[in-house]
Parts: C-alpha cells; sequence; structure tokens
C-alpha cells in the first residue's frame, strides 16, 4: 500500500512540474507562428497562413497550408529556433500540386461570392465580378467548386 501512495505521489509531482514547462514551451511556438503570420499573411483575404502545431510523444508535427514556400521556410526557420526535437514537415505549399497546370480560372457569374472558408454560413471575405481572374488554390475531393484567391494576379 505504502509503495503504490508513494508511486502515485512521485507520479503526480513529476506531471505537474512536466506540464507548465511544456505550456510554456507550446506558447512559445505558437508566439513565433504568429510572428511570422503577421509578417507574411495579415489579411486571410489575401493571403493563407493555417498552420497548426501538434505534439506526439516527443515529437512536433506541424501542419496545415500556406500559399509560398518562403513563407513555409520561414515558419519552419521560426520553429526551430525555438524547438530542439524532432519536427515533422506536413505543410502543404498551395496552389495545391494536384491542380496540376490549370490553376487558374475566370469568373463566369455576374458576383461570386468568395468565404474565409467552404460553405454558405461561412463569412462573405469578399466577391469577384464576371471576368475577373482567380488563382485557384485547391479542390477537395467530391466538391463542385475550387478555393479560390481572387486579386490580382500575375501570370
Amino acid at each position: 500500500m505504502k509503495r503504490t501512495s508513494l508511486f502515485t505521489f512521485l507520479f503526480l509531482f513529476s506531471a505537474s512540474t512536466l506540464f507548465p514547462f511544456q505550456e510554456k514551451v507550446d506558447e512559445t511556438l505558437r508566439d513565433a507562428l504568429k510572428s511570422v503570420k503577421e509578417k507574411y499573411a495579415p489579411d486571410r483575404r489575401t493571403a493563407v497562413f493555417d498552420v497548426l502545431l501538434e505534439r506526439k510523444n516527443t515529437s512536433l508535427i506541424v501542419r496545415g497550408e500556406v500559399d509560398n514556400t518562403v513563407v513555409k521556410g520561414e515558419a519552419l526557420n521560426a520553429l526551430r529556433a525555438s524547438f530542439t526535437g524532432e519536427m515533422i514537415d506536413s505543410i502543404l505549399v498551395l496552389p495545391d500540386p494536384r491542380l496540376g497546370e490549370k490553376f487558374f480560372g475566370i469568373v463566369i457569374l455576374s458576383v461570386g461570392n468568395v468565404r474565409s472558408k467552404p460553405g454558405n454560413a461561412e463569412e462573405l471575405a469578399t466577391q469577384v465580378l464576371m471576368g475577373m481572374v482567380v488563382k485557384l488554390l485547391k479542390k477537395r475531393k467530391g466538391d463542385e467548386d475550387a478555393c479560390a484567391q481572387p486579386g490580382p494576379v500575375s501570370m
């Protein structure tokens, strides 16, 4: 009985001293990502920076989407500066390579709604007019519509 009590006490003590350190590290990593996002994607209507952190044992899994390889590199470098363990990079750079070379589109409706996330109930980010060129970012499986980024497009 005494061994069980001692073991339980030691486990709870070690867990209570470990978790605050873990939270401080996670907060530092989130701050590093936030600074990169503020620099490269201050407005989510014009740039994509959707990066999430997930811990798995001692590893850090970095997943999400960005619209620029430079931004991806900056985000990973900022995280590496604050994290010394193994980091698994699962960030997709948009436009999605599965689109091939067809990642530009022309709006064929008189007015098209561009939402912050897919779905009619989501926030209306902006609107596009007939004839505008948009950059397609990705196409979801089973979806008729592709996710697009409106605005000036350089070809």
